[in-house]
């Protein structure tokens, strides 16, 4: 049996791209405010560290008593930011569902998205990558053809998310090296060293660890979701297990739960891979189909 419309048709239809347009335009959304965010706290941790080293009284903890409050505020604003890549996770499981014909899991994704949120979303977009979201899987028959799409879509981001991590820890390192030079050079006493390079900067460290931490947990998901899907995949080609679509089902449940915890990679990092790790994706995809045409399943 063959899925109908394909994957490769159903993903084209206007309703199709004008939600991987409003998806797209929300998660660039969530990236652009964690930008600014992050500007914002590394520009007020300068001034703190700045008014603490100037001033002249050591009983004056400025730099301490703003890390704190800095802390608190950027702890509200990353939380903020986290509740708001629900719509964008609800209209890629909503556009994911209508390509695979798969029904919709109320306890993975409790709402749908509305039609006005994502005309509206997908108004503001200004990409082009929308066309050919999932590779082409031919006459593979159904499911093995979502299986395809499945793996395609968690192997495309385990690398990027790899790749960033090591980037932010190797910068939240060369941040703290020179922050130790400036304390040296400085002559300071501890308790104004404490005060004016550690404690303002608290927020922009933990911002660092936490993103190195989600962006290899990230991968690991990732890789881990993929080596399940190819798993399934083989024991379905080689006859030793079947593949349903409540199978599929299932590891559409692991990638909702992925996207939901998805730690953010900027989109000019994204974009710098994007070109090796598109064609790695197609290139698996095109050998899975390749081995489904061996074993007459497509």
């Amino acid at each position: 049996m063959l899925t109908n419309p394909s994957i490769a048709v159903a993903q084209n239809r206007d309703d199709s791209l004008r939600m991987l347009a409003a998806q797209a335009r929300l998660y660039s959304d969530v990236k652009r405010d964690s930008s600014i965010r992050l500007v914002g706290v590394a520009v007020v941790a300068v001034a703190l560290a700045t008014a603490s080293l100037v001033q002249n009284d050591d009983a004056k903890a400025i730099g301490a008593i703003g890390g704190v409050i800095l802390l608190f505020g950027d702890g509200l604003l990353m939380y903020r930011e986290r509740r708001r890549t629900g719509l964008a996770v609800s209209i890629q499981e909503t556009f994911d569902c209508s390509v695979f014909g798969l029904t919709w899991n109320d306890l993975a994704v409790r709402s749908r998205p509305s039609g006005q949120q994502v005309a509206k979303a997908a108004a503001r977009y200004a990409g082009t990558r929308t066309r050919d979201w999932y590779p082409d899987t031919g006459t593979v028959q159904r499911p093995l053809d979502i299986a395809i799409c499945q793996q395609s879509n968690v192997g495309w981001g385990a690398p990027v998310h790899r790749a960033w991590a090591w980037c932010a820890m190797f910068l939240a390192t060369f941040v703290s090296a020179v922050l130790i030079g400036v304390w040296e050079m400085s002559g300071v006493s501890a308790w104004r060293g404490v005060d004016a390079l550690i404690v303002p900067f608290v927020p922009l460290a933990w911002e660092a660890l936490e993103n190195v931490r989600h962006n290899f947990e990230s991968a690991r998901e990732k890789e881990e979701t993929q080596s399940l899907i190819l798993t399934g995949w083989a024991g379905a080609l080689s006859g030793i297990t079947s593949l349903s679509e409540s199978r599929c089902r299932g590891y559409q449940d692991e990638i909702v739960r992925i996207r939901r915890r998805n730690a953010l990679v900027p989109d000019w990092f994204d974009k710098c891979l994007r070109g090796r790790n598109e064609q790695a994706m197609r290139t698996t995809a095109s050998d899975m189909i390749a081995e489904a045409e061996r074993v007459g399943r497509a």
